[in-house]
């Protein structure tokens, strides 16, 4: 399970006192919106999707705040390790591999075409078909889950993209592939993006009860504490714009292009924007937005 094992070392590297520190602000502000965006005072159920080891949520505030939390990750292991450190029972997990590609062995197939000099044309052929064909949260979808409310926590750039460009570069250390092949893969890759977000979007709103809430949190931008980006932020008043000017002289990233994506299915009432001090001194510029499914 090449895609869990990836997931797994990218929570365990990032886990240390110091940082669940830093992130206490922002840790805080995320966990405030969540529950702001209740619609009545009953307590309704709730699933996150991307809970990793939930250093960015205050779970026993969450925990008071909703009838029934349910924790969902590729990775069971930093959920445990996530509930535990934050001396919390209560609350289920469950282990889901949201776009069906791990038990596939989607990364594992990739990787054996590579080796077997497979031509880059057949190799961008079978990442364009194996995306296309994803069906997002099916085992969610087939036990007819449906939760009052879903939260999704930043995890647009972590669904697949980054996990088969780092498998594919694997092989430029060797000379299997050179670099202007990955380079080319990158790109393909890239381009399957707003149609696999698009599919996992959809995923999430049909979880979503009818007036239920999809509450999204995405990572947009990313610069660090000297960079022009975070001079601009100013507790994110026009930060939008600030964003607008950015992709229309750089592009829109997977981040953004998840926000957007959602706009398309539903009609988003509560936006607010987080700094996330992911690294010392690396800054995420994360947005929240609130969907009601009518």
């Amino acid at each position: 399970m090449w895609i869990k094992k990836f997931n797994k070392n990218l929570n365990k590297d990032h886990e240390n006192e110091q940082r669940f520190n830093r992130w206490d602000i922002y840790r805080k502000r995320i966990t405030n919106y969540i529950i702001q965006g209740r619609t009545s005072d009953e307590n309704g159920s709730l699933l996150i999707v991307g809970a990793g080891n939930c250093e960015d949520l205050e779970l026993g505030k969450i925990k008071d705040a909703f009838r029934s939390i349910t924790l969902s990750d590729i990775d069971n292991e930093s959920m445990i390790k996530g509930i535990k450190n934050q001396n919390i029972k209560g609350i289920e997990i469950k282990e889901i591999d949201y776009l069906g590609l791990d038990k596939n062995n989607f990364i594992e197939e990739l990787m054996k075409q590579i080796e077997e000099k497979a031509t880059i044309e057949t190799i961008k052929e079978y990442i364009k078909e194996k995306l296309k064909s994803v069906v997002a949260f099916r085992e969610l979808i087939e036990e007819e889950s449906s939760y009052d409310y879903v939260v999704c926590t930043p995890i647009y750039t972590q669904l697949i993209f980054n996990q088969i460009c780092e498998s594919i570069y694997l092989y430029v250390a060797d000379n299997r592939i050179t670099i202007e092949e990955y380079r080319e893969l990158e790109r393909h890759t890239l381009d399957q993006m707003p149609k696999l977000v698009d599919t996992f979007n959809k995923g999430m709103w049909k979880l979503t009860k009818t007036k239920g809430v999809l509450i999204v949190f995405s990572d947009v931008l990313v610069d660090d504490i000297n960079g022009k980006y975070y001079k601009l932020y100013n507790n994110g008043n026009n930060f939008d714009q600030v964003l607008f000017e950015y992709a229309q002289e750089y592009g829109v990233g997977i981040g953004h292009y998840g926000l957007s994506s959602l706009d398309d299915l539903g009609e988003g009432y509560r936006s607010a924007w987080f700094l996330w001090p992911f690294y010392k001194e690396t800054i995420l510029f994360v947005q929240g937005k609130t969907y009601n499914k009518s």
